[in-house]
Order: structure tokens, then C-alpha cells, then sequence
């Protein structure tokens, strides 16, 4: 009773299938004039335990009508409209968490998840294996931050359409580990970089000393929380007030290319020198030694100060 067809597709009531009761709306396929595919009863909410009958299809499905005389109705035989619903998620992406030193899995990092539509969030973790799974949400630029105890964070950002998209699989994430970039002498944590040499009687920086500086800025760059002291050292050849201040216009200069470079001025504390004040070694004034035992104090230091990203 009351067929309908679109797209090859028969839709129709009857109360002569198996269905929830009176007439329920079926629909076939149209296989050639005379065959049909075995009928498709619709469910919930398009049949109840009453008449459903007479539908009509708008747009693809998109919306359409039914009559029915379920209970709710305001006469004997109600017309229903019905829209269809845009999916909730529309992109799966996965992928596995990875120590960027190593190589190896890193097993339950943190995955947040946030779209910029609604400002929803959400923390995620990844299982024994680093392996990960997010069902990503429909029309929304997500922002997916991973991050782990001792380890940087990385953020990506994941554009979703209105309609479903095929997933997207082996989306791999490298973090990378604190001890890989700072390293402890004892008593305090510093970044790890090899000596910095300026010019001789210049504060400027260096093609040789940015090669290093580079290395300071990278680990700030990945520890967004990360913030340091600069203390720059000379060692004893010249007098001491020379070293002094040359030490200290040696660190003002390193704190300015961070600076430059889009570190904020509040993550650099201090930036001072302290010429020849604190060697490392035995050659100070009136001792003679090698350039290399001089080389050796001739140093800068970045000192972490604090580093929220550890305490997560």
C-alpha cells in the first residue's frame, strides 16, 4: 500500500511482513521490472505500534513525510516531518606516540583533544604500545596537544568537513625526551650545548655561536614552559673588571637573539656575567696554562629555572 519510488527504491506500507504493528513502512530494491529485493523494514522512529503510511523523500533523504495515527497525534491521522541528522564525528585519526631520541613506543602519552567550534576538550590516552585512536568531530579545526611527564609537547591541528571522511591512519607523533636536550651537573639542570665563542673582544653573535644558541632556542621551543637564567663566563687573560663587564655583554647578547628569535622576555630571568669570578679550573691570574685549559672557562650557561612541563 501507498508505494513510493526514488532512486530505484520501492518504498511502501503493509501490515502483511513482520513488523512493530498496523502498517509499517517497508522499502526493496528495484532490481529489474519484474524483481525486488526481500523488503527492508524501517524501524524506529519511522514505524510504531500503530498505522505508518504514506512517505515522501526530500533531497536525497535529507528530510522528508509520513502519516501515522500513533499515539501523541492531534487528529485521527498525523502528518510527521523528518530531518536528517548531520553525523557527530566525521574523521578517525590514528597513529602511534614515538621518543624522538629512540624511536621507541611511548606507552600511555597524553593526547588533549579540542575543536575551536565550541571549545569542547577532552584528554585521551594513548595504550602500552603508544598506539592512538580519535574520533575527530564533524566541521571543526581540532587541536590535538600530545605530551608526557619529562617529555615536550607537540601540537597539530586537524581540519574535519560536514561530511564523513576516510580515516586517517599512521599519523605518527615524536616527542622529545627533557634528557635528551638538558642535562644535570649536580646541583642544577642546563641545556646542553657545546662551548660559545664570540670574537675576540666583541659581544656580537657569531655564525659559530648561533650554531649553538640554536640548540637553546630549540629546547624552549619545545618546553613552552621552560625558563632560564644566562651566566657567561670568561677566563682570567685580561683584568678582572674587563672580564666583567665583556661577560656580562657576552649574556645580554645571547638573552637578545632569544628574544629575537620569539622567546618571551619574561622566560629569560636574568642574563648576567660573571668574568672570570667562577672557573672551572685551577688557571686564574699569574698561572700559566694551555688555550685549551683557558677554552674551558670560557663558557655559557643556561640554567633552568622552572619547568611546568615537568611536573604534569
Amino acid at each position: 500500500m501507498f508505494p513510493y519510488v526514488v532512486n530505484d527504491v520501492l518504498y511502501f506500507s503493509s501490515d502483511g511482513h513482520y513488523g512493530l504493528g498496523g502498517l509499517d513502512l517497508f522499502k526493496s530494491k528495484i532490481i529489474s521490472k519484474n524483481e525486488y529485493s526481500l523488503p527492508f523494514n524501517m524501524g524506529k522512529p519511522f514505524n510504531s505500534n500503530m498505522d505508518d503510511f504514506s512517505l515522501i523523500i526530500k533531497d536525497d533523504f535529507a528530510k522528508g513525510y509520513f502519516a501515522s495515527n500513533r499515539m501523541g497525534g492531534v487528529g485521527d491521522d498525523d502528518i510527521y516531518s523528518f530531518e536528517k541528522m548531520a553525523p557527530v564525528d566525521c574523521l578517525t585519526y590514528s597513529g602511534q606516540v614515538l621518543n624522538e631520541l629512540t624511536k621507541e613506543p611511548l606507552p600511555f602519552a597524553n593526547i588533549e583533544v579540542k575543536n575551536s567550534k565550541d571549545g569542547l576538550r577532552k584528554i585521551l590516552l594513548a595504550d602500552e604500545n603508544g598506539n592512538y585512536e580519535i574520533q575527530l568531530p564533524c566541521d571543526r579545526q581540532n587541536r590535538l596537544v600530545f605530551f608526557k611527564e619529562r617529555y615536550s609537547k607537540k601540537t597539530i591541528l586537524v581540519a574535519t568537513t560536514k561530511e564523513p571522511q576516510e580515516p586517517s591512519f599512521n599519523n605518527v607523533i615524536y616527542l622529545t625526551p627533557y634528557d635528551m636536550i638538558v642535562e644535570n651537573d649536580g646541583s642544577v639542570d642546563k641545556i646542553i650545548v657545546d662551548p660559545i665563542y664570540f670574537d675576540y673582544d666583541k659581544s656580537t653573535i657569531t655564525s659559530r655561536a648561533e650554531i649553538e644558541l640554536k640548540k637553546v632556542l630549540f629546547a624552549m621551543q619545545q618546553f613552552p614552559d621552560m625558563r632560564i637564567k644566562i651566566e657567561s663566563h670568561t677566563d682570567s687573560r685580561g683584568s678582572d673588571s674587563y672580564n666583567l663587564k665583556l661577560s656580562d655583554d657576552r649574556a645580554k647578547s645571547t638573552r637578545d637573539y632569544l628574544i629575537l628569535k620569539g622567546i618571551e622576555q619574561d622566560r629569560i630571568l636574568s642574563a648576567a656575567g660573571y668574568g672570570e669570578t667562577m672557573l672551572i679550573n685551577e688557571c686564574r691570574n699569574g698561572v700559566k696554562c694551555s688555550d685549551q685549559e683557558h677554552l674551558v672557562n670560557r663558557r655559557s650557561d643556561f640554567i633552568v629555572i622552572n619547568n611546568k612541563e615537568l611536573s604534569k
